[in-house]
């Protein structure tokens, strides 16, 4: 129905493309239809691709093309297919950081939560400390800044923040020490 709107007034592309991820592909998730939500999800991007061309200044197009690949990561993590789930996940949070730059009151805490979940777990559980590392340290300055402003807003996520860090670097010494000791002397 919503594509017979589209084809009778282009409008609605933004309407629809975004209904493609939210509701039709993650009710197809939650069904367990893995491939048609993908599909929609991916039909999605590119119609935000699209409409981003014919209108590159808008902050809010690039928005909802961060939110798709947010939503995108999600339901590839949840096939699973995890190396293009995290992958997706660090081009939505690309993407954010970029318009967090221009526009820091409007997008910078959602950059920090975004960072904190999905990217930071989905690449720690894909293998790539490091990258989940670079996310977490800047989520860190990300929160530590925010909370200046808006302890109430954002009291917490500072800590949580800290936490995940020193979580990973505890890993990464962890892996160190084993493939140390490993290695021949």
């Amino acid at each position: 129905m919503a594509r017979e709107v589209v084809a009778l007034d282009a409008g609605f592309r933004a309407t629809l493309t975004q209904w493609l991820v939210f509701p039709a592909g993650a009710y197809l998730m939650g069904s367990g239809r893995h491939d048609d939500a993908l599909a929609r999800m991916q039909e999605a991007l590119g119609l935000y691709d699209k409409l981003i061309g014919e209108q590159p200044g808008s902050e809010e197009l690039r928005y909802r093309k961060a939110w798709a690949l947010v939503n995108l990561a999600q339901a590839l993590w949840g096939k699973p297919d995890h190396a293009q789930g995290a992958q997706r996940a660090v081009e939505a949070t690309d993407l954010l950081r970029q318009l967090a730059t221009e526009n820091p009151g409007r997008f910078r805490g959602g950059l920090g939560d975004w960072l904190m979940y999905p990217a930071i777990p989905y690449l720690r559980q894909s293998g790539r400390r490091d990258q989940a590392l670079a996310r977490a340290q800047e989520a860190v300055d990300i929160f530590t800044a925010l909370n200046a402003t808006d302890p109430a807003g954002y009291g917490a996520k500072p800590a949580a923040a800290k936490r995940l860090v020193a979580d990973i670097q505890a890993e990464t010494r962890s892996g160190d020490a084993q493939s140390g000791d490993a290695q021949p002397g």
